[in-house]
């Protein structure tokens, strides 16, 4: 079906969870790109669908939340086409999940002649056709999109007008005067590049995240790391981090009060009972409310220059669903021999953090 009921095909929905709502975005050129909040158990609309993109024109939404923007991508101008494409991924940017979303020039993406901010397009290498993306973020921070593109030198996958060969393309997604835009403008790279970063600095075995801790033992069963029985039960990573930039990446089920600590002079906790994420650094404090729905979310720390950031995320997810922020005047002295990474619960046991766990 389509988005109006058709017999038209449906490109596959999306979601995007800002908090523990759930907003499915669905459509296709045929019949426009529509919105709706659903339950939370995603599996009903909790309210009426509306049109987020003009019929004819637009397929594949995605949308990612950037800063205090939501930003609807989808790709336009014939994907199956062959040397003759056009396919490019547009974006336009809205103040919440169902709003108007605009482009730089102020143009809704539900007008019949829709603009659109170019995120990819072909720039004169191999690759044309560039389109039908997702969005992901690596272990460090910086944002990727997933797209597929045509070789110009083999389009095709058997003979010329049948059906085109799309290889999958990552490059990286900087984001300029509040616009995404893969490699800074440039479009699709043609030389080799630098690869997300998947791997922890902390080392250790994939299936075993406990093996770079103290104090841990492995589980039989499952993919649970628990700290033995000492007092408070706290896990100290044997590998010294850096002295410099650093991020750090969890998954925790705020069920209890968590802290994290980086170094001595730095230090993050998660209190369920209020449900809010507090960044400590010096004298400076900052702190805000999360949705507490019992599910897991991602605990982010950066800390990058004088500047710490902290997230609490869907897990998953690129969007923060909770943020404090927290600054000091000049980067306070660190010793090398002190800089580890210390996890401390003392209401229940590191079992409750994944085995997700890098730096």
């Amino acid at each position: 079906m389509d988005a109006t009921g058709g017999s038209r095909p449906l490109i596959r929905p999306d979601s995007r969870m800002p908090t523990v709502l759930i907003t499915l975005y669905w459509g296709s050129y045929h019949g426009g790109i529509f919105a709706a909040r659903t339950a939370t158990d995603g599996l009903s609309l909790a309210t009426k669908p509306v049109q987020v993109a003009h019929s004819g024109r637009d397929e594949a939404p995605y949308v990612v939340k950037h800063g205090d923007g939501y930003y609807l991508m989808a790709s336009s101008a014939k994907c199956c086409a062959g040397l003759s494409t056009g396919y490019s991924v547009f974006v336009e940017r809205g103040q919440s999940p169902l709003s108007l979303f605009l482009d730089a020039d102020g143009i809704a993406m539900t007008t019949a002649k829709s603009g659109g901010n170019i995120v990819v397009t072909q720039n004169g290498n191999k690759w044309i056709g560039a389109g039908h993306n997702a969005v992901f973020t690596d272990s460090s921070g910086q944002d990727y999109l997933r797209y597929h593109a045509l070789d110009r030198t083999r389009p095709w996958l058997e003979e010329a007008g049948g059906t085109n060969r799309r290889p999958l393309l990552v490059d990286r997604l900087e984001w300029i005067d509040g616009w995404p835009m893969v490699n800074g403008g440039a479009g699709p790279s043609n030389i080799p590049s630098p690869v997300p970063v998947t791997a922890s600095l902390l080392g250790g075995e994939p299936w075993n995240a406990s093996s770079q801790f103290t104090n841990t033992h492995r589980v039989d069963a499952g993919e649970v790391n628990q700290a033995m029985n000492i007092e408070h039960e706290v896990v100290v990573s044997r590998k010294r981090l850096p002295t410099d930039d650093v991020r750090l990446e969890a998954d925790v089920l705020p069920k209890n009060s968590i802290s994290v600590e980086l170094a001595d002079d730095v230090s993050v906790e998660v209190n369920a009972d209020s449900g809010v994420p507090r960044a400590r650094r010096d004298s400076w404090t900052g702190s805000t409310e999360f949705p507490k729905d019992g599910s897991w979310r991602t605990l982010v720390v950066t800390i990058h220059g004088p500047q710490m950031r902290v997230a609490l995320r869907p897990a998953g997810s690129s969007d923060a669903s909770a943020l404090a922020r927290s600054l000091s005047r000049e980067r306070a002295s660190s010793n090398t021999d002190a800089r580890s990474l210390v996890l401390m619960d003392s209401a229940i046991t590191v079992g409750q953090w994944s085995v997700d766990l890098r730096v």
